[in-house]
C-alpha cells in the first residue's frame, strides 16, 4: 500500500483484512492457527462495518469493569457473549488506540490483563459447552498470544487501514466511485462500508 490515495483492488473488505492480517502477523513473528486467523479477520470486518450508533453498545464507550462484571454475573450463552464482547473490544482497542489507552488513568496493561482474562474465561466456558470445538482452541490462543496478535493488529494500525477505508469511502461518496467498483470493493451505495 505504497499510495495511500489509491483503491485496493479486493473483492471485500474481509478479503482486505485477510491479507493485510497475513503481513501484521508475519511481520511480528506471530504463529496463530488458521481459525484464530479467521476469526480475527471476522472481528476486524465486523468493526470495519460499525455504525456510530452500534458501538456503543459493543462496549467501546462503557467502562471496561462494568462490562467484566456484568459478564461475571451473567447466565449462559449471555455471558459467552459478554465475554466474548470484552475480549474482541480490548484486543482491538489495544491495537488500534493504543495512544488513548494510555491516556487513562489505568493504563495500557490493564486492558491487555482484561482481554487475556476475558479470552481465558470463554476458552473454560467453551472446553466446557463444545468440548473439543474450535472456540476453545481459539479463545485459549487469544488469551495466550493476546500481547503478539496486539503487536499485529498495531501493525495494521500504522500500514493505514483506517486510511484506506477512508479513502474507499470518500470516493464513494464524492462520485469518484461507481457502483459495480463500490460493490467489488465491499460498498453496498446508500449503506457505507462494508454492509452487505
Amino acid at each position: 500500500m505504497s499510495d495511500p490515495h489509491s483503491i485496493p483492488e479486493f473483492s471485500s473488505l474481509m478479503a482486505f483484512f485477510r491479507e493485510e492480517l497475513v503481513i501484521a502477523l508475519k511481520e511480528t513473528g506471530t504463529q496463530t492457527s488458521e481459525e484464530t486467523e479467521a476469526y480475527l479477520v471476522h472481528m476486524l470486518d465486523g468493526f470495519g462495518k460499525l455504525t456510530p450508533e452500534v458501538a456503543p453498545a459493543l462496549g467501546f464507550d462503557r467502562p471496561t469493569a462494568h462490562m467484566l462484571q456484568e459478564a461475571m454475573e451473567a447466565q449462559g450463552d449471555r455471558r459467552i457473549e459478554i465475554y466474548r464482547r470484552l475480549g474482541d473490544v480490548s484486543l482491538y482497542s489495544c491495537g488500534f488506540f493504543e495512544a488513548k489507552l494510555k491516556r487513562t488513568t489505568v493504563g495500557t496493561q490493564y486492558y491487555h490483563s482484561v482481554g487475556r482474562t476475558a479470552y481465558k474465561s470463554l476458552s473454560t466456558m467453551m472446553a466446557f459447552k463444545q468440548p473439543g470445538g474450535a472456540f476453545d482452541g481459539i479463545f485459549t490462543e487469544l488469551s495466550e498470544k493476546f500481547d503478539e496478535v496486539v503487536s499485529a493488529l498495531r501493525v495494521l494500525s500504522g500500514r493505514g487501514i483506517g486510511s484506506s477505508i477512508d479513502v474507499l469511502v470518500g470516493k464513494w461518496q464524492s462520485g469518484d466511485l461507481q457502483a459495480e467498483s463500490a460493490l467489488a470493493h465491499g460498498l453496498l451505495p446508500g449503506r457505507g462500508v462494508g454492509h452487505t
